[in-house]
């Protein structure tokens, strides 16, 4: 199953910096820094300004970073309590009906052009795109490591150097 959440792993930039040694230890982690942040922003930028009730869900991607022994992580997750929600703006979702959850009930939202209160017993969902947030954040990362990477080696080699 797909899931809605970007992991970028030191392992990435270590698995190239093994030439050089422990030296670039402590530059790796700035680059491998600056490189999550970017991620984090991409994930952002990929993301609509859909709303779900009022909630913006471009507002709710979080980054955290995780230690376990010597790797080092950086989880970019997106916090909306209805995790579902994030796939099918990830995946999309074809046309589909949408009912109360209780039987006699009724739908209810604020238009956004108007601002009015809406009410209904179904809607006819016209299905959501695939926005592919995370997908297209992570190819776009997978381009711009080998930036970082040579950003790293720049530093120790100006360090070194002088």
């Amino acid at each position: 199953m797909i899931q809605a959440k970007l992991k970028i792993d030191a392992g990435m930039f270590r698995k190239h910096a093994k030439a050089v040694g422990t030296k670039v230890i402590p530059f790796e982690r700035i680059a491998f820094k600056k490189f999550a942040v970017e991620a984090y922003r991409a994930v952002k930028m990929y993301t609509p300004p859909t709303r779900s009730g009022r909630t913006k869900i471009k507002d709710l991607w979080k980054m955290e970073f995780s230690r376990r022994g010597t790797i080092e992580s950086y989880i970019i997750k997106n916090i909306y309590p209805n995790q579902d929600v994030i796939l099918w703006m990830e995946e999309g979702t074809q046309p589909h009906i949408i009912r109360p959850k209780k039987p006699g009930g009724v739908l209810a939202w604020m238009d956004e052009d108007t601002g009015k209160a809406m009410f209904a017993k179904l809607v006819h969902h016209p299905g959501t795109p695939a926005y592919r947030m995370v997908y297209h954040a992570e190819r776009e990362m997978n381009i711009r490591i080998n930036y970082y990477i040579q950003q790293t080696f720049k530093m120790v080699d100006r360090v070194t150097r002088g």
